[in-house]
């Protein structure tokens, strides 16, 4: 792979790794044996080969606009990502609305319970019975978010 193949959505396929592994708790590809010496190479093979696993294979509360952001950022081929870190900004806020805005059309007023958010749905309506942590959600999004704006920066200085 020449230098000139490497661009920020080398970034974006680590970034949906990161998603996958934080929703699903294990990365998308295990080795068949993680003591092995050989790991690292198997590993590496894997993430070159192999289809990943859908994350709602194993959160299957996960939004589907999610779990399809995650599947085309850890798209073997860089044109089937997403083209910019701007772009997933941009996805992941528009998933953020949609799992916050009530299902049936009307707004909720103060009588009325919350519309359920992406963390409920992922907490209660997990066949694993994974629970996520509000606070550790949060630290996650900020190292996501703070990953995605170095990601942008990295892009503009080799401008």
């Amino acid at each position: 792979m020449a230098k000139a193949d490497i661009d920020g959505r080398t970034d974006l396929y680590a970034l949906g790794c990161l998603l996958f592994e934080m929703l699903a708790g294990r990365p998308p590809f295990l080795s068949s044996n993680p003591n092995s010496a050989t790991n690292f190479m198997e590993m590496m093979g894997k993430h070159v080969k192999e289809k990943p696993p859908l994350v709602t294979d194993f959160v299957a509360a996960c939004p589907q606009a999610l779990a399809d952001l995650i599947d085309k950022l850890l798209s073997k081929h860089k044109t089937d990502r997403p083209d910019s870190a701007t772009e997933v900004i941009a996805s992941l806020r528009s998933i953020l609305k949609e799992s916050q805005a009530p299902t049936d059309g009307t707004v909720p007023t103060t009588d009325e319970p919350a519309p359920e958010s992406l963390t409920s749905r992922l907490k209660g309506n997990d066949p694993l019975k994974r629970k996520i942590n509000k606070r550790a959600l949060a630290v996650v999004c900020a190292i996501v978010v703070i990953g995605i704006i170095v990601a942008i920066m990295r892009s503009k200085l080799q401008l």
